[in-house]
């Protein structure tokens, strides 16, 4: 049988520095969910899972020590710097499509 360890790690403090900054310069709040590692032992197998970080029902993850931030799985990504312009367009792109929807 499989002995795996769980050790949760903590989102850098640089990078939740600049999230929250975009959310605060948008009027949104961010969701962390720290990400962790998974050792299997006496292999030298681990997993790391990325920090989750939940913006208007939309999931990015991000690893830290990485400037780039994955959109709702880890096929799409942007940069750090971008995801502030990603948020305002995608969000304002929402916000129009609104009105549409309701009519429905």
């Amino acid at each position: 049988m499989l002995d795996i360890t769980k050790e949760e790690m903590e989102v850098d403090d640089n990078i939740l520095g600049k999230i929250n900054n975009i959310c605060q310069l948008n009027n949104l709040k961010a969701i962390v969910i720290n990400g962790c590692i998974e050792h299997i032992k006496h292999t030298n197998v681990a997993y790391v899972e990325p920090h989750k970080i939940i913006i208007k029902n939309t999931m990015f993850l991000i690893f830290n020590n990485s400037d780039e931030i994955f959109i709702n799985y880890l096929n799409t990504k942007i940069k750090l710097s971008s995801l502030r312009d990603y948020i305002k367009e995608i969000f304002s792109l929402i916000n129009r499509l609104n009105p549409i929807l309701n009519t429905f």
